[in-house]
């Protein structure tokens, strides 16, 4: 617990389940990804909703 950091990534698909949320990441742009639980498909790393405090998006089209 605590401050973990500022972690950059682009995805380009994000959703919640069983208490996770899910990001399947193009690109670690800054920050480590040591924070996130790689999963077994690849692209996809998660981290429980309980430790996620905040979340900043910018839309591209």
């Amino acid at each position: 617990t605590g401050n973990l950091g500022i972690l950059n990534i682009l995805v380009d698909k994000i959703w919640v389940k069983d208490n996770r949320i899910y990001f399947r990441v193009q690109e670690i742009i800054s920050g480590e990804k040591r924070y996130l639980r790689k999963e077994n498909i690849p692209n996809i790393y998660s981290i429980p909703d309980k430790d996620l405090f905040s979340i900043r998006c910018r839309l591209y089209f």
